[in-house]
């Protein structure tokens, strides 16, 4: 059984009255999907899952991968987890990436950027397949009755093996949100077809 590991450190930038202060977060991963304070998170069955691939690779080109969910009551965020379908691949081992979320009143929209935080990823000794990858993150609140959309975007890009495969639906759905991509570079667009959604889970503060 795998065993929770801190694997890297982000440098997140937070506006405060203007002024930017930077916080340190970890990015862990374990066998167990998180269970503690969790606001909201979906798992497809075994035999419903497919992968879909986070990249920025020199063979497949770009591939930004977000998740959105409902909040029914003001919150705040400290941690988001998607879960691996496969291994870490070399190229994605310590890569540079960035965490955007999103704010929209419509489901079909992604709204606009309220937190920005920066990292890089898991080291080359990671054993990840099929665990949970946490991202902890510098508090954002979160409003009632608002989507938020996670997402993850490797910084460079045409990069030898830098991918990363991760868990998502391939015929049933989380139904108070959606899977979203951005293809080469593109803006982001949702999946119009039932499916695709990522499982994920988000953790939010006592």
């Amino acid at each position: 059984m795998l065993k929770r590991k801190n694997c890297c450190i982000i440098l997140a930038s937070v506006a405060l009255f203007g002024i930017y202060a930077s916080a340190e977060v970890t990015v862990t991963y374990s066998a167990d999907k998180p269970s503690k304070n969790v606001l909201t998170d979906f798992a497809p069955v075994p035999e419903d899952i497919n992968g879909l691939q986070w990249r920025a690779n020199d063979n497949n080109g770009r591939r930004d991968v977000g998740q959105s969910f409902l909040v029914s009551a003001d919150t705040v965020m400290v941690a988001f987890s998607f879960q691996s379908y496969g291994n870490l691949q070399g190229g994605a081992a310590r890569a540079p990436f960035t965490v955007r979320i999103y704010e929209s009143r419509d489901e079909s929209t992604i709204g606009k950027i309220i937190s920005t935080q920066s990292g890089t990823y898991l080291t080359p000794d990671s054993s990840i397949a099929k665990a949970w990858v946490t991202f902890n993150l510098e508090k954002v609140p979160l409003k009632a009755n608002r989507y938020y959309t996670v997402t993850l975007a490797f910084d460079r890009s045409n990069v030898y093996k830098q991918e990363q495969v991760f868990c998502a639906a391939a015929k049933s759905d989380y139904p108070k949100g959606r899977n979203w991509r951005a293809e080469d570079g593109a803006p982001f667009a949702y999946r119009s077809v039932i499916s695709g959604d990522l499982a994920f889970s988000v953790q939010v503060l006592p």
